[in-house]
Parts: C-alpha cells; sequence; structure tokens
C-alpha cells in the first residue's frame, strides 16, 4: 500500500426522490505514513457534504500520531 491508499471505506447513502445512492458521507481509513513489516500506520477521514450541496469535503481528521483536526487540512 502506498501513502493515501484507501484501505477502508464506509458510505452514507440516501434516496433523494430523483436519484437513488446519492452518497452524502463516508468514513475513510487511509494509509498515513511508511508500510514495514507487521506496521501500516492509518488515519481515519470523517467527510460529509454541505446543506445545499453535493460536494463533500473531509471534515474531520484522525492522524495515526493521534492528532485530530476539525474543520482544517492543517494537522
Amino acid at each position: 500500500p502506498l501513502l493515501n491508499d484507501t484501505s477502508f471505506s464506509l458510505i452514507g447513502s440516501i434516496f433523494d426522490g430523483v436519484s437513488s445512492n446519492q452518497a452524502t458521507a463516508l468514513i475513510e481509513m487511509k494509509v498515513d505514513g511508511n508500510v514495514s513489516d507487521q506496521i501500516a500506520p492509518q488515519r481515519i477521514s470523517f467527510v460529509t457534504s454541505q446543506t445545499n450541496s453535493s460536494a463533500r469535503t473531509e471534515k474531520m481528521t484522525i492522524k495515526s500520531n493521534g492528532d485530530v483536526g476539525i474543520g482544517t487540512t492543517q494537522l
């Protein structure tokens, strides 16, 4: 696995009255560093869409070192 590869995704979706399976939120685990023998650092990202928007953006991240970022991309 390479940095930022996704190892797990949990996707929330709804029927919006027109289309089915509109993904509204997701929780992802991604590789967060160098992978070696029995070591695979991961971060957890929480992604949601704004009201009146279909675009999803990352809202919270828990890094492999324990740092938590809410509403920021700087960790």
